[in-house]
């Protein structure tokens, strides 16, 4: 109700949407996500850094929430990227595949870059985040395409090899292998041709 109330009146109050936001009540959460894409900054920072933090909880045994990749890109979307780089580090820590995995499927959404240092390699806690993180480093690290091994893993992505990631990330992986590979112009040639007939 607090939360309504600070919408209905405009007046501001951050305090009432990060409360509803630590509830745990997942049609709150969808509505919170959906709904902060005309909220003011700091509602957004208030409403979704509430999803993500009682998605790590205390000890990392939080209360997890469908629209946790959505808060992710809502967050992501934000200047500074508020808490995101210390949540996938925690989650990669306490070696949790389903946080890892959409703590990066927001990242993806959010077309984001990497939050992870590249050059020494991370341990993912399981296939699908591995599969995420070299999606979102495929796409967003230079040096990518000069390392066999990483080209490798991500055209086991793109097959479903690796990951087992849902089909539209599957397509992205393939269309950045080929990109990447230099087989993008003969890539949108077949795509064409094959849509033509």
């Amino acid at each position: 109700a607090e939360a309504g109330l600070a919408i209905a009146s405009k007046s501001g109050e951050p305090a009432a949407l990060a409360k509803l936001g630590a509830a745990a009540y997942g049609p709150a959460d969808l509505w919170i996500v959906q709904s902060s894409r005309a909220w003011p900054e700091a509602w957004t920072r208030a409403a979704c850094g509430a999803i993500l933090d009682r998605a790590q909880g205390s000890g990392g045994e939080g209360s997890f929430s469908d629209a946790l990749p959505g808060a992710v890109e809502r967050l992501a979307l934000l200047e500074g990227q508020p808490g995101l780089r210390e949540a996938v580090a925690s989650a990669v820590t306490r070696r949790d595949d389903r946080a890892a995995s959409a703590l990066l499927s927001g990242l993806l959404l959010a077309r984001s870059g990497v939050l992870w240092e590249t050059a020494k390699p991370v341990r993912w806690p399981g296939g699908s985040s591995k599969a995420l993180a070299t999606v979102i480093e495929a796409r967003s690290d230079p040096a990518f395409a000069k390392d066999a091994a990483r080209m490798k893993r991500l055209a086991q992505v793109a097959s479903g090899v690796e990951g087992r990631l849902p089909p539209q990330v599957e397509v992205q992986a393939e269309w950045l292998h080929a990109r990447l590979s230099g087989e993008g112009a003969t890539t949108i040639a077949r795509v064409v041709a094959g849509l033509k007939e």
